[in-house]
């Protein structure tokens, strides 16, 4: 059975795009947009740029172009939500290129990112698994760990805040379920983790 979205809650794609490489690298999200229901500002093109724009902006953003490799660029943000009983769609298209001029790892690597909840067993977890444009290649060790103990800090703590930019965006991150009786699950924690891991497509 797919995911199911339920009313008030939508799914989100962002695309990256890597030199060299035919295939858009995807991440994908839960989210709620009930607050931004009570407040009139829940068209989904308009949800989907204020998701996009929080990958990068602010400073302590994940994906601010100056953490991110040159040879990858974050282009689209796309929404699928749950409105008045009719699944919407939405999408925002903006390319910020990275800036920072280090050789990455592969394209077939990845930062493995875990979603975590106030909810135990497995379907109360997620992860994203997120191309690999955020750490120079010659940090990485050969058992595939981020060496660099202050840069991997330093970015891990990013994710966190942008957990916090979409709660406060009234946006907030959840875990979506196939069960159509299991209430999607609050996000509460976005921990980056130090071992490299492999591109997969996933929808939690």
């Amino acid at each position: 059975m797919p995911v199911q979205i339920p009313e008030g809650f939508g799914h989100a794609t962002a695309s990256f795009r890597c030199n060299g490489v035919q295939n858009p690298m995807c991440i994908t999200w839960g989210f709620s947009h009930v607050l931004r229901e009570l407040e009139g500002s829940d068209n989904p093109n308009v949800i989907a740029q204020a998701l996009h724009v929080s990958m990068y902006s602010p400073a302590t953003a994940p994906f601010q172009p100056a953490f991110v490799s040159s040879a990858y660029t974050l282009v689209n943000t796309d929404v699928v939500m749950m409105q008045d009983g009719e699944l919407k769609q939405g999408s925002w298209i903006q390319p910020r290129v990275g800036t920072s001029g280090f050789p990455c790892p592969p394209p077939n690597c990845a930062h493995l990112v875990r979603k975590k909840t106030g909810r135990s067993g497995k379907q109360h977890r997620g992860r994203m698994y997120v191309p690999a444009c955020l750490a120079p290649e010659s940090t990485i060790n050969d058992a595939g760990v981020w060496d660099a103990e202050i840069s991997f800090a330093t970015h891990a703590g990013h994710f966190q805040s942008w957990l916090d930019d979409m709660y406060s965006k009234f946006l907030p991150m959840v875990i979506l379920h196939n069960d159509p009786a299991e209430p999607p699950t609050p996000v509460t924690t976005l921990q980056l983790q130090q071992l490299l891991a492999t591109q997969r497509r996933r929808m939690r």
